[in-house]
């Protein structure tokens, strides 16, 4: 018969056992669910080609907006799309940045950073970047410096520097596997259309092409000069190099029409999510500035005199930098234009 002290003893070791047991399946599921990639419904864009054209600095998603605040060094940061609730999202400098139901993902800039030369991690100052929302399960996808970064369809598409000063595009999933050459061009992608991707060739021709995105099958769509592309219902809309660089509007039809939009020299432009308001910069005139063109009016108004860039759409606001990038302005149809002055808070 076993002594009262034993059975206890044995009671206390199983107890023991099956608390480790627990302890060590917990360590696992969570590790299975911090490491395992959640895609998104197929066909998700992670941002805008107006705003990928220009910089990627602003991104939307589910009512909020994700951006690099200038304030506090280019640290990524979120915001409600009424401009209130700010947080700190990590300490990356980012370009180019997208969103889907889950995560970021984006071109980390780090060498850009005031501080950024100094850092004794300057080899993973740059690269592709993945993280949640809320910044945690932060992974790198690629380690070497990149431009643009179009992220499609739970895939990524980024501009690859390469030696001898070569750029070609290439494409990851979103969970880091299967990387592969797309494009052996020194081109852009940031339009989605109609699930093909669509960019300007570079070396052999200025032709509006398109890929698949699964097969990576390339056609040329249009033959002509474009610049910064943007595909959307009710046609391409783009610069021509070859007009005095006006802004233009080319059907998809076949023949194709193709109506101007703004008759002056333009280097930037976007287009909000409607398609009513499309914001354009004025450049080498006399009349130089930030303007809006009223789709529905068809007429255009000034917003800001002056010299700006990085032009980006989000929350129903257009935000710009000024040209040495010292002030960011948000203007809102109805509601007027105001300088961008977001907190700088705490790590």
């Amino acid at each position: 018969m076993a002594k009262k002290g034993s059975r206890k003893s044995i009671a206390g070791g199983i107890i023991v056992v099956i608390v480790f047991a627990l302890l060590v399946a917990g360590g696992f599921t969570y590790n299975y669910l911090n490491k395992r990639i959640i895609t998104s419904p197929r066909g998700m864009i992670g941002n805008t080609a107006g705003n990928l054209y220009n910089m990627g600095l602003f991104c939307e998603s589910d009512g909020m907006i994700y951006f690099s605040n200038y304030l506090d060094d280019g640290t990524l940061y979120s915001m409600k799309s009424d401009l209130t609730g700010f947080k700190r999202i990590n300490d990356d400098y980012p370009r180019y940045l997208n969103a889907d139901k889950n995560y970021l993902v984006y071109s980390r800039m780090n060498n850009l950073k005031e501080q950024g030369a100094e850092s004794i991690f300057t080899f993973y100052a740059n690269g592709v970047f993945r993280c949640k929302k809320n910044g945690k399960g932060l992974t790198m996808l690629y380690n070497k410096p990149v431009g643009s970064v179009l992220l499609y369809d739970n895939k990524i598409f980024y501009q690859n520097y390469v030696k001898d000063g070569k750029i070609s595009i290439k494409k990851v999933y979103i969970d880091g596997t299967d990387e592969a050459e797309v494009i052996d061009d020194e081109v852009i992608t940031c339009a989605v259309y109609d699930g093909r991707v669509y960019y300007t060739g570079f070396k052999n021709d200025h032709n509006l092409h398109s890929f698949n995105p699964d097969s990576g099958g390339s056609r040329v769509e249009f033959e002509g000069n474009y610049y910064n592309a943007i595909v959307r219902s009710e046609g391409i809309y783009y610069i021509d190099p070859l007009d005095h660089y006006r802004l233009k509007l080319q059907s998809s039809s076949s023949p194709a029409e193709t109506k101007t939009l703004v008759n002056k020299k333009i280097s930037a432009y976007n287009i909000n999510e409607d398609g009513r308001y499309i914001y354009y910069q004025v450049d080498g005139t006399d009349a130089d500035g930030l303007y809006v063109y009223d789709t529905r009016a068809e007429a255009s108004g000034l917003v800001r005199e002056g010299s700006h860039k990085w032009i980006n759409i989000a929350g129903g606001f257009c935000f710009f930098y000024d040209s040495d990038a010292a002030n960011v302005y948000a203007y809102k149809p109805g509601s007027g234009l105001s300088y961008f002055n977001p907190p700088v808070l705490s790590k």
